[in-house]
């Protein structure tokens, strides 16, 4: 297995990494089966984000049909990204009342169940624009991240799904939807989302929101 994380924050409980609170540490590092061809990346931008050492899995995928991301940690087997990253978030991500967890797993199931779907379809230029219609109204409304203005497991959800239209949807503008085109540019610039996707990924969604 492979360490991903070059951050160890145990026996840190309570720390920030930038504006992301760390709320508590594992003794044991979670394992992730994935690959970069999968939604793992998620997943893997969540952990580097919040300095959270974790491990690739190279055997032993624990998904139940066979699928990637899962995770491991000890006993836990945990399948399906956005389950994978609300277990984080509840556990590692600083959410310390309902309200907030609440909130932020609702962007999560909706990146899941309606952002997701509308840009990977057969036709992103008939299924997007409504979606992106009203995400553009709610972000106009939100300063910088979707959960009380701080950087969250929600932004990584809604975000990565937006900053795969530059790589698989070139000639899909979003010009016209100003507050989403913003929104891309504050999440992409993080050094954790080069991190995680890539510099070549990275460059894509520059040269795409110009």
């Amino acid at each position: 297995m492979i360490l991903r994380s070059k951050v160890n924050l145990r026996g840190n409980a309570g720390r920030k990494r930038g504006n992301v609170a760390i709320n508590s540490q594992s003794a044991e590092s979670p394992t992730i089966y994935g690959n970069s061809g999968s939604r793992t990346p998620l997943v893997w931008w969540y952990l580097n984000e919040i300095g959270q050492p974790y491990e690739v899995g190279d055997a032993g995928n624990p998904h139940p049909f066979g699928q990637v991301p899962a995770l491991k940690e000890g006993e836990l087997e945990i399948f399906e990204s956005g389950a994978i990253l609300m277990y984080l978030a509840d556990k590692y991500g600083g959410l310390d009342t309902a309200a907030k967890r609440a909130d932020a797993n609702k962007w999560i199931t909706w990146a899941n169940a309606t952002l997701d779907p509308a840009i990977f379809s057969p036709n992103i230029q008939a299924s997007a624009p409504r979606v992106l219609d009203k995400l553009d109204g709610l972000l106009a409304s939100i300063d910088t991240y979707l959960v009380e203005d701080e950087f969250s497991v929600a932004d990584v959800a809604v975000g990565s799904y937006l900053l795969y239209i530059p790589v698989f949807f070139p000639r899909f503008s979003v010009a016209k939807w100003k507050n989403v085109t913003k929104y891309m540019k504050l999440l992409s610039s993080r050094g954790t989302f080069t991190e995680t996707f890539g510099p070549q990924h990275a460059a894509r969604v520059e040269q795409f929101l110009g």
